[in-house]
């Protein structure tokens, strides 16, 4: 059955292609568009960032920068995808973002160079004026080894909605005179003024495209293994019951083929698309909580948890924190918050090989819950994060999770550990809730401490939350 996938607006098709074969692998050798690069292929560099156009959980379309080398170009089907080529060059002009990336001396080697405008392409889809910092925190799945990026942020930035402000605020910490010129600004014959916005002339935001149209798929690959999408719940039920004797795997946003190849899996025979199933996109907000479909993009997670109160609360807060920490924005922009719990759940055997999941650590400390069902169609509501990591989960999948208000006076803190700041695994993380009486500083009731790294799985301290009973926490 041919997969048909749109690139820079020409269609394409690939017949039955292998689950493993990447967007990237067909858009270098498939098409005419090489400038999509191809370095890390597990989602660790940026190089082979593109735009993908999608129809989200809520029935939207929307365009978000994902990483090309992580996607089977089986759950591209029907989706329109934009390349460096589509947005600009030498035969029909650059786009405003390629020309302000050149003018600031943004490219050294240039490999990093079209995943880094294609990052901040797929930014402007959504944020058309971002901030500054917006714009930074844009790229920390993207890694250049030449420029130090220092240039390539000073030429992002020009897009940014405050960046006259930015400039002036540079300045006045900076102590810079007007009448002296910054290194980056002497010879002018060489180096754009970085005070001057960026053209604004071009596709800035790109080609209009139809809404994708989704036609469900069901074959078996050259290799023997099936792919086969998911329209809805019931249809889900069917397919895990019809493929029970086989070692069965649920797409989402598949960014865990990055690193699921470091731990210890046997190959899959079917993969079920599940990124579509509105039942797994349900966005709800109650008195309690909010409740988040397990196939919702962490970047949607995040997003609802921003807005869920005003203002947000504490504990959302300090978890929007730490999801801001899990891998990077072109595998959040897909990527789902029941994908990796579910790593967490099938990789937490072994103490030194096991998937350091942040947010199943911080979910957990939060006192969040899943909603599992089963194939039969049985429905568990409300489980623990804990009583979940214990839970056979063959045959059942996560429908939501489910994520509470802070209780009165609650104090909520989570921690991680790792390599880097972002785009990193943890090493350690933590999460660490706990009713504190506000006159007495004292914690009143059992706290919950969550340790992640320290055993196979995120566990809980039991011994030293009793012991916390009744301790002061302003104690030294």
């Amino acid at each position: 059955m041919p997969v048909e996938v749109f690139i820079n607006g020409v269609k394409y098709t690939a017949e039955n292609p292998e689950p493993s074969f990447t967007l990237n692998e067909f858009i270098r050798y498939q098409t005419p568009y090489p400038g999509t690069k191809r370095s890390c292929a597990e989602g660790g560099c940026g190089a082979c960032a593109v735009g993908l156009t999608f129809t989200n959980g809520d029935g939207k379309t929307v365009t978000r920068s994902i990483n090309s080398c992580l996607r089977p170009v089986a759950a591209c089907n029907g989706m329109h995808v934009t390349t460096i080529e589509g947005i600009g060059g030498a035969n029909k002009g650059y786009n405003p973002i390629q020309k302000a990336l050149a003018e600031h001396n943004g490219s050294q080697c240039g490999f990093c160079s079209p995943g880094m405008v294609m990052a901040m392409w797929g930014l402007l889809q959504s944020n058309p004026k971002p901030s500054a910092l917006e714009i930074e925190k844009n790229f920390d799945g993207n890694i250049c080894r030449c420029t130090g990026y220092r240039p390539i942020m000073a030429a992002f930035k020009t897009f940014a909605g405050d960046a006259e402000e930015v400039e002036a605020d540079r300045k006045e910490k900076c102590k810079i005179r007007d009448d002296i010129l910054d290194v980056e600004e002497a010879p002018q014959k060489f180096v754009r003024d970085p005070s001057k916005k960026a053209d604004t002339v071009g596709p800035l935001i790109g080609p209009t495209f139809l809404a994708p149209v989704i036609h469900p798929q069901a074959y078996t690959a050259s290799n023997g293994a099936v792919w086969v999408d998911a329209v809805n719940i019931a249809s889900l039920r069917s397919l895990l019951t019809k493929y029970a004797a086989n070692r069965t795997y649920l797409v989402a946003g598949r960014t865990a083929y990055g690193v699921r190849k470091y731990y210890p899996h046997q190959p899959t025979q079917v993969y079920i698309n599940i990124r579509s199933i509105p039942e797994l996109n349900v966005i709800t907000k109650s008195g309690g909580g909010v409740t988040v479909g397990a196939a919702l993009p962490i970047v949607d997670v995040i997003d609802v948890l921003n807005t869920a109160k005003t203002p947000i609360p504490q504990s959302f807060a300090m978890v929007v924190a730490h999801l801001e920490r899990i891998a990077h924005v072109l595998v959040r922009n897909v990527g789902s918050l029941g994908g990796n719990l579910m790593l967490a759940h099938n990789h937490q055997t072994n103490p030194g090989n096991s998937f350091p999941s942040d947010a199943c650590t911080v979910l957990f400390g939060v006192g969040a819950s899943v909603n599992l069902e089963d194939s039969n169609g049985h429905s568990y509501p409300n489980v623990s994060i804990e009583s979940f990591l214990a839970t056979n989960m063959a045959g059942k999948f996560i429908v939501s999770i489910n994520i509470p208000y802070p209780a009165a006076n609650e104090r909520f803190r989570s921690y991680k550990t790792a390599l880097r700041h972002v785009n990193s695994h943890a090493i350690v993380n933590a999460a660490c809730r706990a009713i504190v009486d506000p006159s007495s500083h004292k914690i009143t009731q059992q706290p919950t401490l969550v340790f992640g790294g320290v055993r196979g799985a995120a566990t809980r301290m039991t011994a030293t939350e009793t012991a916390m009973v009744g301790v002061n926490v302003t104690d030294t």
